[in-house]
């Protein structure tokens, strides 16, 4: 153009990309007219390529492992995974979830064509719509060569649901390449805060040049979480950063629930039913309450001693059989039986059916190596704590407070109020364990092995066969009750 040889164009274009401005010793970065010179365009694109390429996708590698993407990489293609032939392939195609990102200061498209490797290699069932925004209007070609949208976009203006023409909701990740440390200021950083808060936006993914970028401060003082991909152990390094809301959770965790139907209850049961006059007596002689005279004359006793054995259902079974019709069983009992060798029965079997949850999880590859205990029980009752940890095997750790619940809950208000920046850092203050553990004894252990096989035959005996004879007795209950 203008008579301009390849070559020439090709040298001025060296020489304007090796004179490179930089914003920390001149203020000034390249023009929006160096960027559009045709020889700064192909040494740009020969020396930025790989570069933002390897960075963002080392940053979305390191926000996989965080589990930022887990709902996107969840599922499968199509409706039933068959991709046979064209017209099922289309049909798949047209059942893929759609995934939009938007890159702001991607240019070309770089950031953009690593996400959508990036995805195709770990979520093929699902379609990315990719959106380039950048000042320099001569990147569009690249982009859409690429098969992106462009808009010519300045990060200042605001507006970008907007620009885009989309509803909240409608953009799931934004990408910020390189242009945070020009636009560090409180309208940029409102934009932002309002794409998380209010736009729907699930996270803005953040590489800068700089391992101190003052936006990652900013948004952590508005209440917003962020988190630092880097390797934070040399000092603080935010060159690669997550801005999120506080309302998607702990980042690279999963909670699995479940329950037992009954174990307090189980043992208010039987004091309140089934507990001698002279025994409460005895209990108000020793000044102890009654559970406390039941524990100290359990603990005296060996597992296995009392020859019983009982099945925690008082109230049915929650895990894993998921049976409300269930009911207690003990097996064992003579005329020789005294009372506290029942509550100790009682105790062994609630703790059996912790273990029976325990293994559900670990035959799936769910590794459980200690356990934590709340509530009233594990503060008043040594002895059922020392019996869970012989019976699994695992130490168990006391949460100090006896309101954990109430105190959980304070703690994400806490967070929600931006007394602290996530639910991480509030439990590491507000959190605590009592110094006590409870460890298991191993000669108990092998005991209560033995013990635990056969409350497995009984578990599976009475709990998996519909007509075993606990289920017959609950129907012939309920004929007599006229149900």
């Amino acid at each position: 153009d203008g008579g301009e040889d390849a070559g020439f164009v090709e040298r001025v274009g060296e020489g304007l990309y090796s004179h490179k401005p930089t914003l920390k010793t001149k203020g000034v970065t390249w023009s929006q007219e160096e960027y559009g010179h045709a020889g700064f365009q192909r040494m740009y694109l020969r020396m930025k390529s790989f570069q933002r390429f390897t960075e963002t996708w080392a940053t979305l590698e390191r926000a996989a492992h965080l589990g930022l993407f887990d709902a996107d990489f969840a599922g499968g293609r199509g409706h039933d995974g068959e991709t046979a032939g064209d017209e099922s392939a289309a049909a798949a195609n047209a059942t893929k979830k759609t995934v939009r990102v938007a890159s702001i200061g991607g240019g070309p498209g770089f950031e953009l064509f690593a996400a959508k490797l990036f995805f195709a290699q770990r979520a093929p069932h699902v379609a990315l719509e990719c959106t380039s925004l950048d000042l320099c209007a001569p990147w569009r070609p690249y982009a859409e060569a690429l098969g992106f949208n462009f808009e010519r976009w300045d990060l200042n203006d605001g507006g970008l649901l907007e620009k885009l023409g989309r509803a909240a909701g409608e953009l799931d990740y934004v990408i910020i390449s390189y242009v945070m440390i020009y636009c560090s200021n409180e309208r940029t950083i409102d934009m932002l805060e309002g794409l998380l808060r209010k736009g729907g936006v699930k996270a803005i993914i953040v590489s800068e040049r700089s391992e101190a970028t003052p936006a990652c401060g900013m948004m952590e003082r508005r209440g917003l979480r962020v988190e630092r991909l880097m390797d934070q152990s040399m000092g603080t390094d935010e060159r690669q950063s997550l801005f999120l809301i506080l309302s998607l959770g702990v980042l690279g965790f999963w909670g699995y629930e479940a329950g037992q139907s009954g174990v307090g209850d189980v043992f208010a049961w039987y004091v309140q039913n089934s507990i001698p006059a002279e025994l409460g007596q005895a209990a108000k002689k020793a000044k102890q309450d009654i559970y406390q005279y039941l524990e100290t004359q359990a603990t005296r006793l060996k597992p296995a001693e009392s020859g019983l054995l009982a099945l925690d259902w008082w109230n049915g079974n929650r895990s894993v059989l998921v049976d409300a019709d269930l009911s207690g069983l003990l097996v064992g009992q003579t005329l020789a039986t005294r009372p506290h060798e029942i509550y100790r029965a009682l105790l062994e079997a609630t703790a059996f059916g912790t273990r029976q949850i325990i293994e559900a999880f670990t035959s799936q590859g769910v590794a459980i190596n200690e356990l934590y205990a709340c509530g009233g029980l594990a503060v008043k009752n040594p002895l059922m704590l020392q019996i869970y940890s012989d019976v699994t095997g695992r130490p168990i750790r006391i949460a100090a407070s006896e309101q954990a619940s109430a105190l959980g809950a304070a703690m994400y208000g806490a967070v929600a109020a931006g007394v602290y920046s996530d639910i991480g850092q509030a439990a590491k203050k507000m959190a605590r364990v009592r110094r006590k553990i409870y460890k298991p004894n191993t000669r108990r252990n092998k005991t209560y092995d033995l013990l635990y096989r056969e409350y497995n035959r009984l578990h599976d005996q009475f709990g998996r066969d519909p007509n075993s004879s606990m289920k017959v007795l609950k129907k012939l209950r309920n004929q007599a009750l006229g149900h």
